[in-house]
């Protein structure tokens, strides 16, 4: 990018954040009601130039960001009014694609947790051939599996809507990612733009839901024992101080509405009450010991602080062996759980989140030279400085500069998507750097068992 081109872009990001929504003819931008009534979440410091991240270096390949980009487009069109988590309204669905153009109808409610507080809703759908909702509707996107559900996220607390998808492609790349049926269990995406009853709403990512059919399951299969779980509180079972017959801090994605938990209570009453010496001998008779390793390792690389006491999955195929899985990773990469840019994420220790639930604590004594090996592996072979910086080039050149300064225009943000990419680079190279001294020092020496407060099960 020239120096006139990048300051035109400067200028045209500051008119964006600087004039109101209406001003911008092209650009569809009618509130109904129900996006006035929303409410934002006060966390925009971040969006305000940084001291640290001025004008990007020209020459920097990877700060040289496509200024438009085709994106496919989403159409939702229908009567939104009430529509909460737990209400559904019918709408009609288009999606369109340079040539590929799919129409049906939809069943669409908000989607998340804490995310609903924000101005930019996430939404569920549910697709269907028919007004009535009788014929279910399966669509194919590329390799992805068929299926009727899909969730339009709208990535609010990340102004490059990359960090969910590039993460979770990324763990695909640890070694012995791969579940025995050969999926992963791991959510994709891709950016979309979407529009409701004719009114541009911005940029969102169509991403894979947490259902049977990306953990590769069939209805068939519970026969045998399989069964999803998801960590839905922090709390209990669900960090492993209990057996889960003493709460439900699990939710049942598999099967639909099962409510005997024989195999989730064998995991989490070993995990419970066993010793170290007992988790480093049988531990691998009741979860996948790669699994462990894999998350431990992902989220010190990423910073997934999120996902240490919830925000992952566990699925078993036969009702003995657990893999575990994380979910929702756009608190990574030096973003907290509110939006904000934690320059101290950079360089945390994470050995205090790890000890906030039994199982990383145990899993962290027992098996500490498995951990480092596997850092030393990825951080020099699959996750390498370039090959995660690849990945957000790939994800955020698919977006483009455009349709990021439309962004800043439709829901009055402050962003810019080239401060946004070089923090990430920068954390990154940071975060590395401070991992090649804290890995050794931390993880490379025999199993240790240092104490631990119990918790005896009534």
């Amino acid at each position: 990018m020239t120096k006139g081109k990048m300051i035109i872009f400067f200028l045209c990001a500051l008119l964006c954040s600087a004039t109101s929504v209406g001003a911008y003819s092209k650009i569809h931008t009618t509130a109904v009601d129900w996006f006035k009534s929303s409410h934002p979440y006060p966390v925009w410091s971040r969006y305000e130039q940084s001291a640290v991240y001025t004008i990007p270096n020209e020459y920097d390949p990877a700060l040289n960001i496509r200024t438009s980009a085709e994106l496919p487009k989403v159409r939702l069109t229908g009567n939104i009014v009430d529509m909460s988590k737990y209400s559904n309204r019918p709408m009609q669905f288009k999606y369109d694609y340079k040539e590929s153009h799919l129409s049906g109808y939809a069943a669409v409610s908000l989607q998340g947790n804490s995310s609903l507080n924000y101005r930019k809703k996430s939404f569920s759908i549910k697709l269907f051939t028919d007004r009535t909702h009788d014929v279910e509707y399966k669509p194919s996107f590329g390799n992805w599996y068929n299926t009727e559900n899909y969730i339009l996220k709208a990535n609010w607390i990340d102004y490059t809507g990359a960090r969910n998808i590039v993460a979770s492609r990324l763990y695909k790349k640890m070694p012995n990612a791969m579940l025995p049926n050969g999926t992963y269990g791991i959510p994709d995406g891709f950016p979309v733009k979407l529009y409701i009853n004719n009114s541009y709403r911005g940029l969102y990512t169509i991403v894979q839901p947490k259902k049977k059919k990306l953990f590769g399951l069939k209805d068939k299969d519970a026969v045998n024992g399989a069964r999803l779980y998801s960590a839905e509180k922090k709390d209990g079972s669900a960090v492993f101080e209990n057996s889960s017959a003493l709460d439900d801090n699990w939710e049942c994605k598999f099967p639909a509405d099962h409510f005997d938990k024989t195999a989730l209570n064998r995991l989490t009453e070993f995990v419970s009450s066993c010793t170290y010496e007992e988790f480093k001998t049988y531990a691998s008779h009741y979860m996948d010991i790669n699994s462990l390793i894999n998350y431990i390792v992902f989220s010190e690389i990423t910073m997934n602080a999120d996902g240490w006491q919830k925000n992952y999955n566990i699925v078993t195929y036969d009702g003995k062996l657990w893999y575990i899985r994380p979910y929702d990773l756009d608190c990574t990469f030096g973003l907290d759980f509110a939006g904000n840019i934690s320059e101290s994420a950079y360089t945390d220790p994470m050995k205090d989140w790890i000890n906030t639930t039994r199982l990383w604590t145990l899993t962290k004594a027992c098996f500490p030279q498995e951990i480092y090996q596997r850092y030393l592996e990825v951080r020099h072979g699959a996750l390498t400085e370039d090959a995660v910086m690849n990945e957000f080039k790939e994800f955020i050149d698919k977006v483009g500069t455009e349709t990021y300064m439309n962004e800043n225009t439709i829901w009055n943000r402050r962003g810019n998507i080239y401060d946004s990419f070089a923090q990430i680079k920068d954390y990154i190279k940071t975060r590395y750097a401070y991992l090649d001294e804290y890995m050794p020092a931390e993880f490379d020496h025999p199993s240790y068992f240092p104490s631990y407060k119990t918790k005896t099960v009534d």
